[in-house]
C-alpha cells in the first residue's frame, strides 16, 4: 500500500493538470506561433499543473508500479482478482499460473541429471524411469545394460528429443538394487582425464568405470584393453 501523503499529492496534481489543460493548451498553440510573451506565461504556470507531473496509481492500493491502463489497478491487484474471478471475462486455469508461460526444461550438467535420475528412481522402488535421450546417455545405457546393471531399456523417438525407458533391476529376494551408487567424476566446472597407465579401478573390479575415448565411451576395462585414456565420466558400482 502506498502512503496516503502520497495519494493526497497525486490527487492535488490532478486537480491542478485539470483546471490548466485548457490554458495550457491555448498558451501552447501560441508558442508553436512563435510567440515568446507565451512561452514565459506558459512557464510562470505552476508546475505540477502539468500533465506528466501527474503518476498513474492503482486505485485500490495506490501503488504507482505495474499500472495497468486498461483496468485503472496494479498488475499485484489484477493477479489477484482475477485468480478470484472478480474480473469479468478473465479465469484461471485449474492447476496452472494464468501469467506463467512454459518454459523448457535445461540442464546445465545432462550427464548429472541421467545419474540423478536413475538414483532417485531406485530410492523411490520404481520400476521404470524415463530420461531425456541423447546419444551419450544411449551409449551409457547400453553400457549400464551389457554389464547387468539393469533389466532393459527401450529408445522412444520423439520430437524434439526423444526419451530412454530404463527397466531397473532388483534381487527377486532381498529386493535390493543392482546399482549400489552412481557418482559422477568429470564435471562441467571440473574434467578429470586419465591415461592408459592411471586408468580407474572401481572396488578393484566389482564395479566399473565409464570412459569417454576418442573411440566412444567404453568401461575403463575395455579401455584398458586397448590402451587408450580419456575423460572419466562416472563411476557404477
Amino acid at each position: 500500500m502506498a502512503k496516503e501523503s502520497m495519494k493526497a499529492r497525486d490527487r492535488k496534481r490532478k486537480e491542478l493538470t485539470e483546471k490548466y489543460a485548457q490554458k495550457r493548451a491555448e498558451l501552447r498553440a501560441k508558442v508553436k506561433q512563435g510567440d515568446l510573451e507565451a512561452m514565459f506565461e506558459l512557464q510562470k504556470l505552476p508546475r505540477n499543473s502539468s500533465y506528466i507531473r501527474y503518476r498513474n496509481r492503482c486505485k485500490l492500493s495506490g501503488r504507482p508500479r505495474g499500472y495497468m491502463r486498461q483496468f485503472g489497478i496494479s498488475r499485484i491487484n489484477f493477479r489477484e482478482m482475477a485468480a478470484n474471478g472478480l474480473i469479468p471475462g478473465i479465469k484461471k486455469r485449474a492447476g496452472k499460473n494464468l501469467f506463467t508461460k512454459k518454459r523448457k526444461e535445461m540442464y546445465t550438467d545432462p550427464i548429472a541429471d541421467y545419474l540423478t535420475r536413475i538414483r532417485n528412481a531406485i530410492k523411490a522402488r520404481h520400476l521404470f524411469v524415463e530420461i531425456p535421450a541423447s546419444k551419450m546417455k544411449k551409449r551409457m545405457t547400453e553400457i549400464l545394460f551389457d554389464k547387468g546393471y539393469i533389466y532393459s531399456y527401450k529408445f522412444v523417438d520423439e520430437k524434439p528429443q526423444g526419451k530412454i525407458k530404463i527397466a531397473l533391476k532388483y534381487h527377486p529376494v532381498t529386493k535390493e538394487s543392482a546399482i549400489k551408487n552412481l557418482e559422477r567424476v568429470s564435471k562441467p566446472g571440473l574434467r578429470k582425464y586419465t591415461d592408459t597407465e592411471n586408468l580407474p579401478r572401481v572396488l578393484n573390479g566389482l564395479g566399473i568405470a565409464i570412459i569417454s575415448t576418442s573411440k566412444g565411451l567404453m568401461t575403463d576395462k575395455e579401455a584398458r584393453a586397448q590402451k587408450i585414456g580419456g575423460e572419466v565420466i562416472c563411476y557404477v558400482y
